[in-house]
């Protein structure tokens, strides 16, 4: 109550009480989050220096992660004026060199800045931050970039650190599947990871790929319709031809391999017309793929 008390006196002012607030957190200091949800909100209506005075409330050495949570905020919100200004402010208030280099690397790949997205993932590799995160980042970075060999071992290295995400085990699974090692792609898929909409894609798009070995016609379908819903969702930065071309042509490998025993289905309707349904939509973005490569 006391904080929230103490947002409205800022609101009203302009100036927030930072005093208050301090002593607030340092009683309560789950109360963080609100603090920086409305930093957030703030930010996002270009009241900076308000935003600036509530991560500054924060305890010294908090001050540069409430930055970098900040900026990862507005960048899923797909806010990059804001993510660019908590960017700059983390760097002034951080000494996680590696983190600051992570952030640094998502915004510039969210700029279309490939090159320098890589050398800032690079160099948090080369500062000892998280082994699997720093990976995985240069991983994407270069998967985005079209170097799908190089993304691959940057994607296997995540794996290896132990808590890599859904991306870095859609991406060696597809590499595995693309091996003829469908073994080692199932063993990848064991536990639960995490992912965003681009792991989460990647990996319905290799377990296509297994549940086609298995002959699950329906796995495959159903997986298949997930990984375009996914797809269908992606924000703008992620609509990258070589990205999108690779994933419809992993889409449409799994269900041509099916498609006779589709047609096969007697008793089946819902089925086959589930499978020509999603046919049709991994055809289009083929066709959409081939149009912008000629553009």
């Amino acid at each position: 109550l006391r904080l929230m008390e103490a947002f409205v006196v800022g609101m009203e002012t302009g100036t927030m009480p930072s005093a208050v607030i301090q002593k607030t957190l340092r009683s309560v200091p789950g109360a963080t989050p609100m603090v920086l949800d409305l930093a957030l909100q703030l930010a996002q209506r270009l009241k900076y220096s308000p935003a600036q005075q509530l991560i500054e409330s924060l305890p010294e050495e908090s001050r540069g992660t409430g930055y970098r949570a900040l900026a990862y905020a507005a960048l899923n919100a797909d806010d990059l004026q804001t993510a660019l200004w908590a960017g700059a402010r983390c760097e002034y208030t951080t000494d996680d060199v590696g983190g600051a280099a992570m952030l640094r690397s998502e915004i510039a790949l969210r700029q279309h800045r490939l090159s320098d997205a890589v050398s800032h993932a690079r160099r948090a590799i080369d500062s000892g931050h998280e082994h699997s995160e720093a990976h995985e980042q240069l991983g994407k970075v270069l998967l985005l970039s079209g170097n799908w060999g190089p993304a691959v071992e940057q994607m296997i290295e995540a794996l290896h650190g132990g808590r890599a995400s859904a991306l870095a085990a859609g991406v060696a699974a597809l590499a595995s599947i693309n091996a003829g090692d469908i073994q080692t792609a199932r063993g990848l898929f064991s536990g639960q990871r995490s992912g965003d909409g681009l792991g989460v894609a990647l990996s319905h798009v290799a377990q296509c790929h297994i549940m086609r070995s298995d002959g699950r016609l329906d796995e495959v379908v159903k997986l298949a319709s997930w990984a375009m819903d996914e797809i269908d969702e992606f924000p703008a930065w992620l609509r990258r031809a070589s990205l999108l071309r690779k994933m419809a042509e992993e889409l449409h490998s799994a269900l041509a391999d099916v498609v006779g025993q589709a047609d096969a289905a007697t008793g089946e309707d819902a089925l086959r017309d589930q499978f020509r349904t999603v046919h049709e939509r991994v055809t289009a973005l083929r066709e959409e793929c081939c149009e912008a490569s000629t553009d």
